[in-house]
């Protein structure tokens, strides 16, 4: 498990998350919500060291602030939601994710080769390898993106908003990636801006406001926790339509 204690976090003299302690169960798909400014983004930089921080991130044994550069990036593949689109194809772009595996030649090995086979496997992104990364669609670089973290073959992996400016078939796309990866072994942390996203594909939600998190369960516990209704102004309902792709549906609270 990924373990949180009294981690504060912030940029210059702002501090945006605020003495968090939290716990994120291994091998599950744990989804982040809140309104933009709450510290969500915050909070997966944090983890991933990128950002300075006071108190505690552990997973197993292992004091993540304490690992060099190198060595954490064979626990953690950080995916942000904004990055510069390199003018490189989609195959130099996964095996890119190696890179922490690679010894001073940089060459890849028969195990190498094999890791990046299977991410792009479990991405589909056999057609896109020989393509540049700038001239194929958003949803198609998401996929790339995805299987470069993947290449990394991290047991934890941090997506910061990765269904953002996406169609609604490439996000379910997505977000059906997300729940291999995890029914694969992999601890998947998301944050999504859509809450029926998150309630229909997530196993673990943590909702955050002020840069805390107010309320964590699974999407049962949440489903009937007042803080939605307070953060969102919106309400949930259980969608019943055997057509509907998604287990809940977002009414309009009435003020």
């Amino acid at each position: 498990m990924l373990n949180l204690k009294n981690l504060s976090a912030g940029y210059k003299n702002d501090e945006i998350i605020k003495d968090i302690s939290i716990t994120f169960p291994s091998e599950k798909l744990c989804c982040i919500l809140g309104k933009n400014g709450c510290g969500k983004s915050t909070l997966l930089k944090a983890i991933d060291c990128l950002i300075p921080s006071s108190g505690e991130i552990t997973f197993s044994d292992l004091d993540i602030k304490a690992l060099s550069i190198k060595d954490r990036a064979k626990e953690i593949a950080y995916l942000p939601q904004n990055r510069p689109v390199p003018q490189i194809d989609g195959r130099l772009m996964i095996e890119h994710g190696r890179f922490p595996h690679l010894d001073f030649t940089k060459k890849l090995r028969d195990r190498d080769k094999e890791i990046i086979k299977e991410a792009v496997e479990i991405t589909n992104t056999e057609d896109l390898l020989d393509k540049k990364v700038t001239e194929i669609s958003g949803g198609q670089r998401q996929k790339i993106y995805i299987a470069s973290a993947l290449a990394q073959e991290t047991p934890i992996l941090l997506f910061d908003e990765p269904t953002t400016h996406l169609d609604l078939p490439n996000q379910i796309e997505i977000l059906n990636i997300l729940k291999m990866l995890k029914d694969k072994g992999k601890t998947v942390i998301a944050v999504l801006h859509d809450i029926v996203e998150a309630f229909t594909f997530a196993d673990y939600i943590y909702v955050m406001d002020g840069g805390k998190v107010v309320a964590e369960g699974n999407p049962e516990e949440i489903y009937d926790h007042k803080k939605i209704a307070e953060i969102f102004n919106v309400s949930l309902a259980r969608d019943d339509d055997e057509k509907s792709y998604f287990k809940y549906k977002i009414i309009k609270n009435e003020n």
